[in-house]
C-alpha cells in the first residue's frame, strides 16, 4: 500500500508538474479526473468528477468537443487540432484513448497545450510576409527575384517579368544564371555571386544581363543570402541601368 501511494504521488506530481491541461474521461465521458491546469480551459471543480463531459462549459470555440471524444473512442484513432478560445488564447488540443494495464480502451484523454505564443508569432510572420509579397508584386522599377540554397528561382516579382520579359511560370525552378550573358555564364559568374552572397552575406554587382527576346541591359544588383531553419536561401533585388548608361 505504501508502494502504490508512492507511485500515485510520483505520477500526481509529475502531471501536475508537465503544466499541461489535461482531462480523463471514460467511455460513457464522464470524468474521470484532471489536473489543475483544466480549469483553464474547462469551468471544472473536484467537485465535477462523475458527471459528464457534456455538462462542463468550456473556453474553446469549437463546438464538437464530444464528437471528437466519442470518435477517438470508437475508432481508436487520435485527433489534433488547434483551437482558439473566447479569452484570445490558443490550443494545442490532442484527443488519445484511455488504455489500462491490461489494454483495453476505458475512455479518453484529452490534453490541451497552450500555444497562443507560437500562434502570434506564426502571425506575426504571416503579416511580414504579406507586407513584403505586396511591396515584391507591385514594385515594377526593382525586379526581385529569390532563389534556393542551389540558385534555382524561386520568386518573381512584376518587376523581375518587365525587366527580363519572362512570366513567373517560364522561370521558376530555373537555375538564375539564365538571367545571365554567356560570357558570364562560362566565366563562372552566377555561382560566384552566391558563393559570396553565402560567405559575406550579400553581393554587388554591375553587368549585363540578358532578356527572354536576346536583347542586353545594364544591371545594378545587390544578392543578399538568409536562412529557413537550417538552410539558406538567396534574395537578388536588380534595377535596369541601361538608359543612365547612355546618357554617360
Amino acid at each position: 500500500m505504501e508502494e502504490a501511494d508512492r507511485v500515485n504521488d510520483d505520477l500526481s506530481n509529475l502531471i501536475a508538474s508537465m503544466n499541461i491541461a489535461t482531462l480523463f474521461v471514460d467511455r460513457d465521458l464522464r470524468i474521470k479526473g484532471f489536473t489543475p491546469l483544466a480549469s483553464s480551459v474547462f469551468s471544472v471543480l473536484s467537485s465535477d468528477v462523475g458527471r459528464s463531459l457534456l455538462d462542463l462549459t468550456h473556453r474553446l470555440k469549437h463546438e464538437g468537443l464530444s464528437e471528437d471524444v466519442q470518435h477517438v473512442i470508437a475508432t481508436l484513432s487520435p485527433i489534433e487540432r488547434e483551437l482558439a478560445s473566447a479569452d484570445g488564447r490558443w490550443y494545442l488540443m490532442r484527443v488519445s484513448v484511455y488504455r489500462t494495464s491490461e489494454n483495453r480502451i476505458n475512455g479518453a484523454v484529452l490534453n490541451f497545450i497552450d500555444v497562443t505564443e507560437r500562434r502570434q508569432a506564426q502571425e506575426a510572420v504571416r503579416v511580414r510576409d504579406e507586407r513584403l509579397r505586396m511591396v515584391a508584386e507591385t514594385t515594377r522599377d526593382y525586379a526581385m527575384v529569390t532563389m534556393d540554397s542551389a540558385g534555382a528561382i524561386t520568386g518573381w516579382n512584376r518587376g523581375a517579368e518587365l525587366m527580363f520579359g519572362y512570366t513567373e511560370l517560364e522561370v521558376l525552378d530555373q537555375h538564375f544564371r539564365m538571367l545571365f550573358s554567356p560570357e558570364d555564364r562560362q566565366a563562372g559568374q552566377p555561382e560566384e555571386e552566391l558563393r559570396q552572397a553565402l560567405a559575406e552575406g550579400r553581393a554587388l554587382d554591375e553587368r549585363w544581363h540578358l532578356r527572354k527576346d536576346g536583347s542586353r541591359f545594364y544591371c545594378s544588383g545587390i544578392t543578399s543570402c538568409f536562412f529557413e531553419g537550417t538552410t539558406h536561401a538567396f534574395a537578388k533585388i536588380a534595377r535596369d541601368l541601361t538608359e543612365r548608361l547612355a546618357r554617360l
